[in-house]
């Protein structure tokens, strides 16, 4: 899936990635291929990108939206 995360200003990434694990009020969401369309708010936590190869990005995050449609997962952060 092709996932974005951005701030108000600017691109942070714009890649495929192979699973994303949100976190989430209580917990974590995990989203892989093809999930089913959504858009929700993240908490404060930890965003794992994990690519084809297997490789892992965290991203500490405060707040931020996001949304799945189309395999397209966006994250807006706040600036």
């Amino acid at each position: 899936m092709r996932v974005v995360v951005s701030t108000p200003n600017r691109i942070l990434l714009d890649e495929p990635m192979r699973e994303v694990v949100l976190p989430v009020v209580g917990g974590e969401v995990s989203v892989l291929d093809d999930h089913q369309p959504f858009i929700g708010r993240l908490g404060k936590g930890l965003l794992r990108l994990r690519s084809a190869n297997g490789a892992e990005r965290r991203v500490s995050i405060e707040d931020a939206v996001v949304r799945m449609m189309d395999n397209e997962l966006v994250i807006m952060l706040e600036a």
